[in-house]
């Protein structure tokens, strides 16, 4: 006799809410341990054992006079806390970044999300056109850019340091309270090439570029990134599961496909 097959629990696995309430978990069992293996990207991001060396030295004031539109060594190297570490250079996002009271402390553990509609740059091609015009206004200014994406971002926070702001999404989940961030246009750039304040006025720039189609909502960020492509040797084709050569041709299905770009943060 067959059964029938109740897939409710797989829905529930792959949906949004999950996985919310997946990274409100994580983060609270975490505290003290640094971020949570299924949390991050691929790998354990590198300030999450040393990063107590931030406080060796004034991180937030430097001998050097510093643009107004720099953000200090802590939150550079810590907002983006998560996701393999890029260093932040500049946001237009309005968020409010706490610094940790100590290297005791671990910060809030960031989550890279996916864009998966937005109600313009989802229609006609807009996002296509756009990200092409924001390269070129990158390109004028002469700034080594690495990649240009449209993400969003996600953290918990425990409910009493939430603050109401109508432009975040908002949500309670059982250990504290998501935040998910509005869409951004996130640039990378090569490392140590680029200042906070040039970033700033390329940011208005992109600013403007969205408000001549009718785009208010969008944040632009810039962090540290350097991608980098790998290749393998030539594969072989796909071949039937009863080709006695099956176990030789694809003995795995982890491959990575030849001419595959992969980013990595620094």
């Amino acid at each position: 006799m067959e059964l029938e097959r109740d897939d409710t629990l797989e829905r529930r696995v792959h949906s949004a809410v999950f996985d919310e309430c997946a990274a409100a978990v994580a983060y609270s069992k975490e505290i003290g341990k640094g971020p949570h293996p299924t949390i991050a990207t691929k790998t354990t991001p590198p300030e999450s054992s040393d990063h107590s060396s931030l406080w060796e030295t004034d991180s937030s004031v430097s001998s050097v006079e510093s643009s107004p539109y720099d953000v200090s060594k802590l939150e550079a190297h810590l907002y983006y806390f998560g996701i393999r570490g890029p260093r932040l250079i500049f946001r237009t996002s309005k968020d409010v970044f706490t610094v940790p009271s100590g290297p005791e402390q671990d910060p809030r553990l960031m989550r890279l999300l996916p864009v998966y509609e937005h109600h313009k740059l989802g229609k006609d091609n807009v996002w296509a056109t756009i990200r092409s015009k924001v390269v070129e206004l990158l390109d004028q200014q002469n700034i080594q850019h690495s990649s240009v994406d449209l993400v969003r971002f996600s953290w918990v926070e425990e409910n009493e340091d939430i603050e109401e702001d109508e432009d975040i999404d908002i949500k309670v989940a059982l250990y504290g309270t998501v935040v998910t961030t509005l869409v951004t246009i996130w640039v990378g750039v090569l490392p140590d090439t680029l200042t906070g304040e040039k970033a700033f006025h390329s940011s208005n720039d992109i600013l403007n570029l969205l408000k001549e189609h009718g785009i208010f909502d969008v944040d632009v960020a810039y962090r540290e990134s350097v991608a980098r492509g790998f290749s393998g040797p030539e594969l072989f084709a796909p071949v039937s599961d009863l080709d006695p050569l099956k176990p030789v041709i694809n003995p795995s299905e982890n491959w990575v496909w030849p001419g595959r770009a992969i980013y990595d943060e620094v």
